[in-house]
């Protein structure tokens, strides 16, 4: 312990005895204590509130120009500035975190494919209504775990949907089998899910890999083996078939 320290610590226990004298240095030092975190705060609140800005800037000609759009590190969409608390990243910062998180998002345009051909399997293929299936209900939990700068939107994700449930049988397998390639898992061509199956457990399994990754604080490996896990136990708990 630094001398310092110490002495604030025996400021404070004698100033709990009931000393004036120390009580009137205790309150001076908290006070001290919160002008310092409140200058911190203010100072790093102003740093990456123009950090933010210039990137959403540069994010936003990059898109009207059709230039290819790098992605920073961190991105806009993914920093949250409160005056009070200061600043949190709710997203990777690093190239590794980046790129597990990736794969979970391309796990999510997998599990889009995938419902769709449970559809097919089941006779599931009203596009009016969409029901949404084991598979489905798995996309939309997981993406929903996703930082802003990687969710798919609403739009976004219905459109995914639609246009997955669109595709002739033939080319619906070979998507699937190469969306679940690229996302890293070997899933055989025409592996089908139960269509409705365990929708409560697939809450609860994507709900507790959202918990395991805020515990880790997106530590990159963790990442990549938490998603591996979690497929894993999700393939067994709602059963696989193939036709």
């Amino acid at each position: 312990m630094r001398k310092a320290e110490a002495l604030r610590r025996k400021q404070f226990a004698t100033a709990m005895s009931g000393s004036p004298h120390a009580q009137r240095q205790a309150l001076a030092a908290l006070d001290e204590a919160e002008r310092v975190q409140r200058r911190e705060i203010e100072e790093r609140n102003a740093f990456w509130s123009a950090y933010k800005a210039r990137q959403l800037q540069a994010v936003k000609r990059a898109q009207t120009s059709d230039s290819p759009v790098s992605f920073p590190l961190p991105h806009p969409m993914d920093i949250e500035i409160c005056p009070e608390d200061g600043v949190t990243f709710h997203g990777p910062c690093c190239e590794a975190t980046l790129k597990a998180m990736q794969t979970a998002k391309q796990t999510v345009v997998a599990w889009i494919y995938q419902d769709a051909l449970d559809a097919r399997a089941s006779g599931r293929r009203d596009e009016a209504a969409i029901e949404r299936g084991a598979s489905a209900w798995q996309a939309f939990r997981l993406n929903a775990t996703l930082p802003p700068s990687l969710r798919y939107s609403k739009d976004a994700f219905i459109e995914l949907r639609l246009a997955a449930n669109r595709l002739p049988k033939r080319e619906l397998l070979k998507q699937t089998r190469a969306a679940w390639a690229e996302a890293g898992q070997n899933v055989p061509r025409g592996t089908i899910y139960a269509p409705s199956a365990d929708a409560e457990h697939i809450e609860d399994e994507v709900q507790q890999l959202f918990e395991h990754w805020r515990e880790t604080d997106f530590e990159v490996r963790a990442v990549g083996e938490l998603v591996d896990a979690f497929i894993g136990r999700l393939a067994r708990r709602i059963g696989v078939s193939q036709r």
